[in-house]
């Protein structure tokens, strides 16, 4: 752990920005009432959050936030972090740091370091650096998995696209982290979701926005997922395909089992039998424990748990001969830790058996909890002071075997749930004494202490998961009484609250509201807890007005967090809402609050948009605010464009102001990072730049200023294109390079073609616009129409269907679509009616049809949000049989256009002139550009 004085040098030297979006962090472990304010210096306020952190004891979770931001250069979505170069660094540095810290004390400092033995044995500091340095030996159906995974990049099923699953200790985590570490290799975007939960109310949303290309999402120990959280994750990932999951775990949530299926995605290690490549691979590393290895592969132990093997090879000599006594060997060990630890403090050693309970149901515990049970077996023995010290502490020392101390969050861990469970096997066994182990009213009693002698989260967690999994030990009446206790102590944690809603309790309507109303006086900010709220609220309450009442309950009962504050805002009548927006202009500190309320009230809210660009440290709301006011903020932006180092707020100000920017634009080409900014830069600038561009070509590696580069020289950059068709790997910058080259760039698009299940679905519309007709075309397209749902997603069935090669599969598939057509993606009916290029009467009826709902679709459009496309309208306006509802329609477009303009889209608009005046599209030439 970094000293206080480290820590506030980190904090000093942040930007406004960060320090802030690192307060937004916290709020979730401090209430945002005791946050520093930003009135005072940042040097004040650093000092005041690390004072309130270690009152908590999580100093840690402020060291790592820094870390991250030390290793990634900026904050990660929460409750993911990325696989890759950069963590097997961090992951280095951080054993070299333990080692340095360690010899500073006086200790051994060759203790310290990451082995095999430590990997094999479960410590959490060997579990990335093991798999980096290839320790793990890789399941039989590895190679099965990663590619069942690629694939799912291209197609429907990636939610989720695969899972291990297994009992305990079969080595599911370590195969996920294999797949991690190959997908990354590989040049894949791969993150390892530390908090399912938590990155799905924060971060998901940052992760689907930045960027489109594939992107890895994998959770272990998903059976702790609750449902309801996996079915918004499908909700979510159905949505954004270009998000692809794998899970591991024990079972998999309802949500997810018809997702996948043996022969399907599920892959069970034990079922594999490859316990005898994991011992091989062990005697390979470990040499000393080569021997025992090796018998423990024989034929009796073939069906015994690989956690079970591994615990017995590292602490034991002589292999057991049978399953029977590979238990008992078990058993016998983690009997012989605890004797340990009880033979140093016996009231610890009772703490460790009562962890257990906790573990049991998916929740770490804090240290000061894991003190407060020690105090609690052991009284007037001054327990806590003499476990105060974690580092160095020979009584924490003891506990090494078994559990290990988590800094970031101030927890006490198990290496493995197994070894949970085990104790709890032994105590039932009487390995540990007579004392009873395991029944309903152990469960019972260690609830009770922890909720009454537990820290904030440790007492929450520990309701919420005994409520979850053992809803028989504790009756509803008396989780109601564990509720109001924690309310009435202040307790400001998430998980027990969210009992309330959703259906681990029975409860009326109206007692889950009541129990809000009284969360939002004591829990006012927390927005993991709101966030969780407001979904509930949309759940239970379908119309608005009802939705509307509830939210302002909540908010006049005192809820501030911006997860109730802004659907408020939107579901308020307008007046009401804009009275609410103004006093939280003046109030509130949230960003998102800010932007939302200035948003709402518009030219009302001038006057604190020139304040907000003065006071706020929010680039958030330096964009909103420049936008609103334009060419007022001139003299904003530009002392933005010169303080700011944020590419949004360069961005906004770039283009608000324009050929004024010129000189700014020329400065950041040459010193800015940000791919962003380089392209605003290049697209102000123009032929200007054209000189950078070129530099750029040859010096960038983001895809999107190779894009804008390619677009700015044009014919001058064919070289370069030529050349990129090579070296990228980038499936925009190829389609750019093929829209340049035309036909040059033909072999390129043969090569590709062929091999169409494995191309980026973009990339491959490209080529087969570039390719014609040739027979390799040809044979591409009558692959896709055979397999067809199978394995080929929308945009390259509309591919194929609009290549130029008729065959009676064609036209069947095409009429397929068409008899479903306002079921279907619209590209695909567009070009469905292309393949009738020499039959516009068999789809006659079929453009009437579309011609009649023309209207609402594009209604429909515009209220969910949808990309324009209007080819498969413009494709039926041009049907030789209907020029004279063709022309009526235009009118009617032109007229509807008139009233609300910009209820066209720019080409629909300019077909429908155009038909005015005679000169509509016809059936045989136009073509409709496939929306990537």
């Amino acid at each position: 752990m970094a000293s206080r004085e480290k820590l506030l040098k980190r904090l000093e030297s942040l930007t406004n920005s960060q320090f802030k979006a690192m307060l937004f962090r916290l709020d979730n472990d401090i209430p945002a009432s005791h946050l520093p304010s930003g009135d005072a210096s940042q040097t004040v306020r650093a000092i005041d959050l690390i004072r309130l952190l270690e009152q908590q004891s999580k100093l840690g979770l402020l060291q790592r936030l820094l870390d991250e931001l030390d290793w990634f250069k900026e904050f990660l979505p929460e409750g993911a972090y990325p696989v890759g170069q950069k963590l097997q660094e961090r992951e280095e540095a951080r054993e070299r740091q333990d080692m340095e810290e360690a010899e500073a004390r006086g200790e051994y400092p060759e203790d310290y370091r990451v082995t095999p033995e430590k990997f094999y044995t479960f410590k959490p500091e060997a579990n990335w650096l093991g798999i980096f340095r290839g320790w793990d030996a890789p399941w039989t159906f590895h190679s099965e998995l990663l590619q069942r995974v690629i694939d799912a990049r291209r197609g429907r099923n990636n939610c989720p696209a695969a899972a291990i699953i297994g009992h305990g200790g079969s080595g599911k985590s370590v195969a996920l982290r294999r797949l991690a570490v190959d997908l990354a290799e590989q040049g894949y975007k791969v993150w390892w979701v530390k908090e399912a939960e938590q990155l799905l109310q924060f971060g998901l949303s940052k992760l689907a926005e930045a960027d489109d290309s594939p992107q890895f999402l994998l959770i272990d120990d998903i059976h702790y997922l609750e449902d309801g959280y996996a079915k918004r994750y499908r909700r979510y990932l159905q949505k954004n395909r270009s998000l692809v999951l794998v899970v591991a775990g024990r079972g998999l949530p309802t949500a997810f089992k018809v997702r996948v299926g043996s022969g399907s995605g599920l892959f069970d290690p034990y079922d594999a039998g490859d316990r005898g490549l994991v011992l091989n691979k062990i005697a390979d590393v470990i040499p000393k424990w080569a021997d025992t290895a090796k018998e423990l592969a024989t034929e009796p132990l073939q069906k015994a748990r690989l956690i079970r093997l591994l615990v017995v090879l590292a602490r034991r000599k002589v292999p057991p001969r049978n399953l029977e006594e590979l238990e008992r060997f078990f058993l016998e060990i983690l009997a012989d830790d605890i004797d340990k630890i009880r033979s140093v403090l016996p009231g610890l050693a009772d703490a460790v058996i009562d962890a257990t309970a906790i573990r049991e149901v998916g929740r770490d515990i804090s240290r000061v909890t894991l003190i407060a049970l020690a105090d609690y077996r052991q009284p007037e023995k001054q327990i806590p002071t003499l476990l105060e010290d974690v580092i160095g502490n020979p009584r924490w020392k003891v506990l090494e075997s078994l559990i290990s101390h988590n800094p970031e969050y101030d927890t006490v861990q198990f290496h493995h749930d197994e070894l949970a469970e085990g104790i709890i096997l032994a105590g039932g066994e009487k390995y540990l004494g007579s004392r009873i182990i395991g029944d309903d009213a152990w469960r019972r009693e260690i609830l009770n202490v922890v909720i009454n002698r537990g820290s904030v989260d440790s007492s929450s967690n520990a309701l919420s998961g005994f409520v979850r999994k053992y809803p028989d030990i504790i009756s509803q009446e008396r989780t109601m009484e564990y509720i109001h206790q924690l309310l009435a102590a202040g307790n400001s944690h998430h998980a027990y609250m969210r009992l309330i809603v959703d259906e681990a309790l029975d409860l009326e309507q109206q007692e889950r509201l009541e129990l809000l109303l009284a969360a939002a006086r004591v829990i006012p900010f927390n927005r993991w807890l709101w966030g969780t709220v407001w979904v509930w609220i949309q759940r239970q309450y379908q119309k608005k007005e009802e939705r509307s009442e509830v939210l302002e309950q909540l908010y006049q009962a005192g809820c501030q967090s911006f997860a109730i504050l802004i659907p408020l805002l939107q579901h308020l009548p307008h007046k009401s809402a804009c009275i609410i927006a103004k006093r939280l202009l003046k109030e509130s500190e949230y960003h998102q609050v800010l932007c939302t309320c200035i948003s709402l009230l518009g030219d009302e809210a001038k006057d604190d948009a020139k304040r907000l660009l003065k006071e706020s440290e929010y680039h958030q709301v330096f964009c909103t605010c420049l936008k609103l006011l334009g060419n007022e903020a001139k003299d904003d932006a530009k002392r933005l464009l010169n303080k700011s180092e944020d590419k949004d707020v360069l961005c906004t100000c770039l283009n608000l102001l324009g050929n004024e920017a010129k000189d700014d634009a020329k400065r950041l080409l040459n010193k800015s990072e940000y791919p962003d900014v380089l392209c605003t830069c290049l697209n102000l600038l123009g032929n200007e730049a054209k000189d950078d561009a070129k530099r750029l070509l040859n010096k960038s590696e983001y895809p999107e200023v190779l894009c804008t580069c390619l677009k700015l020289l044009g014919n001058e950059a064919k070289d370069d294109a030529e050349r990129l068709l090579t070296e990228s790997n980038d499936s925009q910058v190829h389609c750019t390079c093929l829209d340049l080259l035309g036909d040059a760039a033909k072999p390129f698009a043969l090569e590709r073609i062929p091999c169409w299940t494995e191309t980026d679905p973009a990339l491959l519309v490209r080529c087969f616009q570039v390719a014609g007709a040739t027979p390799e075309a040809g044979k591409a397209v009558a692959e896709m129409l055979v397999a067809w749902n199978k394995r080929v997603p929308p945009i390259l069935r509309a591919v194929a269907l609009r290549a130029p090669f008729d065959t009676p599969l064609r036209i069947q598939r095409a009429y397929d679509v068409l008899h479903n057509w306002r079921g279907e993606y619209r590209q695909l009916v567009g070009a469905a009616l292309t393949a009738f290029w020499d039959d516009p009467d068999a789809v006659t009826e079929y453009c009437i049809a579309i011609l009649r709902r023309w209207h609402s679709e594009i209604f429909y459009r515009h209220k969910h949000n949808r990309i324009a496309y209007d080819g498969h309208i413009i494709k039926a306006l041009s049907h030789p049989a209907l020029k004279d509802d063709a022309y009526y329609i235009a009118r009617k477009m032109l007229g509807t256009e008139a009233k609300s303009p910009g209820f066209l889209s720019i080409e629909l608009h300019r077909q429908a002139e155009n038909i005015i005046q005679g000169q509509g599209p016809t059936w045989t030439t136009y073509k409709e550009e496939i929306s990537v």
